[in-house]
C-alpha cells in the first residue's frame, strides 16, 4: 500500500467530523437570520451514527456539544447529554434501521429530531422559565424533515469516498 493512499485514507476518515463542523458553522450563521432552531448538525450526526458509527466518537461528540452549550447559552452539558441519549437510541436501533428502506430511516430520524427538540424546549422552560411556542418547534422539525433527503444524499456521496470499516458489522447492510 502506497504512502499517498494511507495519507488519503486518513484524510477521508475525518470527513464525517468535518461535515459536522461545517454544517454547524453554516447553521450558527443562518440561525439568527431564519429565526428557527435549525438542527442541521443533528441530521448530519444522525446520518453518520446510522451509516458509519465507527467515524463518530462519543467522546468527541460530548466535547463538541459542550462547546455548543457555551455558544448557545444553555447550561453546560445539556446538549451533550441530550445528544448522547439520542446517539444511544440510534446505536441501539441501528441494525434494525439499516435493514429498512430510506423512507423508514427518514421517519426514524424525524422521530429522534422531535425528541431532541422537545428535550431542548423542556430545558429552556426549566432553566429560563420561557416556554418555546409549539409552532416554533413544529416549524423547526418540519424544516429538518424536508432537509434530510438532500443532506442524506450529499452525505451518501461523501460516505462512498470513505475507506471501508474495519469490522464487517459497521459496514452497510
Amino acid at each position: 500500500m502506497s504512502k499517498s493512499f494511507k495519507t488519503t485514507s486518513k484524510l477521508f476518515s475525518w470527513l464525517p467530523n468535518m461535515t459536522l463542523i461545517g454544517i454547524c458553522l453554516i447553521q450558527w450563521f443562518l440561525m439568527p437570520a431564519w429565526g428557527l432552531m435549525l438542527v442541521l448538525d443533528k441530521l448530519v450526526l444522525f446520518y453518520w451514527l446510522i451509516h458509519r458509527p465507527d467515524r463518530i466518537s462519543l467522546a468527541w461528540l460530548s466535547l463538541f456539544y459542550l462547546v455548543a452549550d457555551i455558544m448557545n447559552g444553555l447550561p453546560l452539558g445539556c446538549s451533550a447529554l441530550i445528544m448522547l441519549v439520542c446517539a444511544w437510541i440510534i446505536l441501539l436501533q441501528r441494525h434494525v434501521i439499516m435493514q429498512q428502506t430510506f423512507l423508514l430511516q427518514w421517519l426514524f430520524t424525524a422521530l429522534i429530531i422531535v425528541i431532541y427538540l422537545d428535550a431542548i424546549a423542556v430545558i429552556n422552560f426549566l432553566y429560563y422559565s420561557v416556554q418555546i411556542p409549539f409552532l416554533y418547534i413544529a416549524l423547526s422539525g418540519l424544516m429538518s424533515f424536508f432537509l434530510y433527503p438532500p443532506i442524506a444524499y450529499c452525505l451518501y456521496k461523501i460516505q462512498k469516498m470513505l475507506p471501508l470499516a474495519a469490522s464487517p458489522e459497521v459496514q452497510n447492510v
